[in-house]
């Protein structure tokens, strides 16, 4: 398949599009260049305008204004548009959009850091320092969850594998000590 070219459009670079876009070309082995905010150039531009800032991402295969044949009658549908190349795009955003669906984004529901004991979740007596190593994750879970990192994200971030931190997140969810 040909490179398929992702235009981060977020300022911050964490938009949940730009996570999902990213981890489908993964998925799906596709080459991608990764073009800064300040290349922008498209609807990207007014809706990352301050007071706006819609988290969003232009995703293309021909980057705007980089062939002669963008914004002309030239510019239609065989000639720089083709069949193959929405094929291509469609998969590529339909698991995109999957991946987005099926993904959470936990926000804690507490000020500061809680009292873990108090919620069966931190245990003074007999500890061991594997025992307590993990009921840490539990803070550093929180600590990521600003409803900005979904949970692979934060998983990533805590050095954990994706299922412990899922098994992490339900119990949280179940305390009340986080939402989606």
């Amino acid at each position: 398949m040909k490179e398929l070219i992702h235009l981060c459009t977020q300022k911050t670079k964490n938009a949940p599009s730009d996570f999902a876009l990213i981890s489908a070309f993964k998925e799906l082995k596709i080459k991608f260049k990764l073009y800064s905010f300040n290349e922008r150039g498209s609807d990207e531009r007014q809706f990352n305008w301050p007071g706006v800032d819609v988290p969003m991402t232009s995703f293309f295969r021909s980057k705007y204004g980089e062939f002669p044949e963008y914004h002309t009658s030239k510019d239609t549908f065989g000639k720089v548009v083709t069949k193959k190349g929405l094929l291509g795009s469609f998969k590529v955003m339909k698991l995109a959009i999957k991946k987005m669906i099926d993904s959470y984004y936990p926000i804690t529901t507490v000020y500061c850091e809680p009292k873990m004991d108090k919620r069966g979740l931190y245990s003074y007596l007999s500890f061991t320092e594997k025992k307590i190593n993990f009921q840490r994750k539990y803070i550093d879970f929180m600590m990521y969850a600003d409803g900005k990192n979904n949970i692979e994200q934060i998983a990533k971030k805590i050095k954990l594998n994706s299922k412990i931190s899922f098994k992490i997140f339900k119990i949280l969810l179940n305390k009340k000590l986080i939402k989606v």
